[in-house]
């Protein structure tokens, strides 16, 4: 049984407002329902971001149209989107191996002011490339210039 005040009432600026507010909130909560329609398939590639786009495009341009409605779109697709994680929540953290957080006692720091046999040998070579020649008995200390 219908409202005896509702058949004696003004539409107001206010009911087309809610309306069409009403119209875009529907649309945009069905909007993955558009992606099936077999003339959008061509263009329903990326996600459906295209027809999502010119979805919006569309219902923006609608809203524009009546007084109060501007800016409603923005807003509904704000209070409709995918919703992102609290700032608040923490981030999980790294668990690391034993192997990160200890040092490996194989290994053993090199002290740099003994040099390692490979190089030593590509000191020699590269002084043997200068034109230095190298006494093969004690290559460590004796250089003579080749002369």
């Amino acid at each position: 049984m219908p409202n005896e005040n509702s058949s004696h009432a003004e539409w107001a600026d206010t009911h087309t407002t809610a309306l069409v507010r009403g119209m875009i909130s529907t649309i945009l909560s069905n909007r993955i329902d558009f992606r099936s329609i077999p003339d959008l398939e061509p263009v329903g590639n990326n996600g459906g971001d295209r027809i999502n786009k010119k979805l919006i495009q569309i219902l923006t341009r609608m809203a524009d149209q009546y007084p109060g409605c501007q800016g409603a779109v923005k807003e509904l697709v704000a209070v409709t989107g995918r919703k992102r994680k609290e700032s608040n929540t923490p981030s999980p953290t790294k668990q690391r191996n034993s192997s990160e957080t200890t040092p490996s006692p194989t290994k053993k720091r090199k002290d740099n002011d003994t040099p390692s046999p490979t190089k030593k040998v590509k000191e020699v070579k590269k002084k043997q490339k200068k034109g230095v020649v190298v006494k093969a008995e004690d290559e460590d200390s004796e250089v003579s210039d080749a002369a």
